[in-house]
Parts: C-alpha cells; structure tokens; sequence
C-alpha cells in the first residue's frame, strides 16, 4: 500500500458522531511533513491548513477535551497551533512561549477532567495551556536541550484537588525525570533519574505514561534509548515501571532497540485495561535487529507481548529519506470509543497502521 512517512496521530469524537483522524504526515517537496486528517479512518484524507500552519514542520498532534469540545493542538518546530473539527478552522497557539523556546518535543493532554494540555519544548521548558487567556504558562524551565523531551499529565487531572495523584505531572528531560503533584507548581527530581545525560550513549527518557487508572493504581511506565555503545547504527532501549506514583521504579523490559512510544487505554471490548510501546527498531525481515513489533501489556506494564504482529508490518517501504530526528517520532492515536471499538493507530516513519482488536493485529492505511 502506498504511504507517506507518518510521525503522530490522534482521534476525536464528531460533533454529529463519528470519529475524526489527524496525522502528522508525508514530508513535502520543501521539507515539511502535512497534517492530514481523515472521518473515515484513512480511506480518504483532507489537508489541515491555515494561520501559516502548512509553513512549518509539524511533529506532534493532540486531542484536547477540556472546552467539551474536541480540539486538535499541533506542536510545530516554530509555535502551535489549534484545529477545530467543529468549524474547520485552524489558528495560531504560541502565545505564552519563552523566546527561543517555541519548537514541541511532546504533548500530553488528559482522558477526562478539567486538565490542561502540557507541552515540552526541545530547550527544556514545560508549559500548560491555559484556556481562559489563550496562552501557555511555563512551569518548569530547566535550560536542558532534548528534541526528545517528554511530558504526561494524569489522565484525570483535577485543578480543584488537593496535591497528589489527582494533580500530577511529570517530565523527560535530558535523561532526568521531573515530578509534580500540585500541577506544575513545584517539581522534584525522581532520584533514580537524576543523571544527566551527556553523550549520545547515554539513557534519555524517551517515553511517558500514566496508566488509565493512575489514581487507584499508581502506576506510571517510563522508556529510555540510546545509541549501543558497541553499534555505530543500533540502538538500546528499557521500560521502567512505577506502582506507586513516581517514588520509585523498576525495569520490566529491554525490547533491544529505544523506545519511543508508550500509550495507555481505558478497558477495551475485552474488559482489560492495555498498554502500548512502540519501538523505533522497525520489523524489517532484510535488516539486522531484534523483529518487534507493537508490544502489549494487560498487566500494568508487568509483561508484555507483540502475540507474533511483528509479521503485520512486513510491507513495502517507501525511501522517504527523513533526518534522525523525525525518525525517532512515533505515536499512537486511540479511539475515543475504544472501549467499544478496540480501535488504535500507529504512526511511524514507515507508515500509518491500523488495528481494531486492541493491538493484536495491525494493517497498514494508505495515507
């Protein structure tokens, strides 16, 4: 199936019913990768355009409910900016942004609740949106460059609720992690992340996400790669798991290449609440490496499997000939109505991918 190199997604419930797609997607003759969307599931696309969006390179798309309504936030290397389903329109979003701090690492946006949306800069800034005033609020600036910066909010963040698991943020960057219980007004450093990491060697946190049911669970799972120190091309990667908020962790995985997507979900069609990681290893069967495909684990993070779908992207590859930087950006896009559905999509530079058994079994979309 013919496709465009694709490096996020994310789902939204129509006004009238119905679910919108939105995809970061296919680098352009000059150099900037569309957003596409799509209300049929990828069987045909529109381009997302206006405010100067299409001027700029687009990483990262999230789908924010905090207004009721479903606006899609898209994290450019110049600023954000909003599309709204509802009217179709797009604008501008960067408001608020510290001067030379305007290109997103990552967006995070809550399940349910009166949560913000977060953002992490690639020069080491957290921000919050805050609706009322149209702009982003910085709550942490640690000076540290990381294009790879990461950012999770609870899935049901509470702004009335006392400090706790309600009221948690946490941050990647440069290898260290960042935690807030009191919604980005004071942070802690997590001591078994506290390095710095320096050389393109060392572990970077490359990943974060709270599980469906943080709250009662506690439990938060943290990726890391970097480059083998024995490779000049491979990469090594390690999932971390946490039972208890962030106050201490253990490994549960090395998948053998970074990881460079984690996603949870509220319980499927099977009853069971999952977790997703992609890797940025692809399962190609010409090229040495471990054959991984999209992992899943139905335990909290415990243990995990691919249930043998690393066969399901054995497709033909475009040459899309992308920097390293936008080969490191991969996503998960989630049904609003997964529950129902078991619907998810994979967004990777070797194309965008569909399943709607919960992860078991994936097929490639054209886009």
């Amino acid at each position: 199936i013919p496709h465009d190199d694709v490096h996020d997604a994310a789902c939204a419930t129509l006004l009238g019913g119905g679910i919108e797609l939105v995809v970061i997607a296919g680098v352009t003759d000059d150099n900037k990768p569309r957003v596409l969307r799509s209300t049929d599931q990828g069987l045909s696309w529109t381009v997302v355009s206006g405010a100067g969006l299409e001027r700029h390179l687009a990483l990262r798309v999230e789908c924010w409910m905090g207004t009721g309504a479903p606006l899609f936030f898209i994290g450019t290397a110049d600023g954000v900016w909003i599309y709204d389903p509802a009217t179709g329109l797009v604008t501008a979003a960067s408001a608020g942004l510290q001067p030379g701090d305007v290109r997103t690492a990552e967006l995070s946006a809550p399940l349910g609740g009166d949560g913000p949306i977060a953002l992490a800069s690639s020069n080491g800034g957290v921000y919050l949106w805050d609706q009322t005033s149209a702009a982003w609020l910085l709550q942490l600036q640690t000076g540290v460059q990381d294009r790879r910066a990461q950012v999770a909010i609870a899935p049901y963040f509470d702004y009335h609720a006392a400090a706790g698991r309600d009221r948690m943020l946490v941050a990647g960057i440069g290898g260290r992690l960042h935690v807030s219980t009191d919604g980005g007004a004071t942070w802690t450093n997590q001591s078994q992340f506290a390095a710095l990491a320096a050389a393109a060697t060392d572990w970077r946190i490359s990943a974060l996400a709270f599980a469906e049911d943080f709250k009662g669970s506690g439990i938060l799972l943290l990726g890391r790669g970097r480059e083998n120190p024995a490779s000049l091309t491979g990469s090594d990667g390690e999932v971390w798991r946490s039972g208890d908020a962030a106050a201490s962790f253990a490994p549960t995985l090395a998948p053998g290449s970074s990881v460079r997507a984690l996603a949870s979900t509220p319980a499927g069609p099977d009853g069971l609440r999952h977790l997703f990681l992609g890797v940025q290893n692809f399962p190609d069967p010409d090229q040495p490496g471990p054959m991984t495909g999209v992992l899943r684990s139905d335990d909290g993070g415990q243990t995990w499997d691919d249930f043998g779908n690393h066969q399901d992207f054995h497709v033909d590859k475009l040459d899309t000939s992308v920097g390293q930087n936008l080969l490191e950006i991969l996503g998960f896009g989630i049904s609003p109505n997964f529950a129902a559905d078991g619907l998810l999509f994979y967004a990777r530079t070797e194309g965008l991918f569909r399943s709607t058994d919960a992860g078991v079994d994936w097929r490639p979309l054209r886009t």
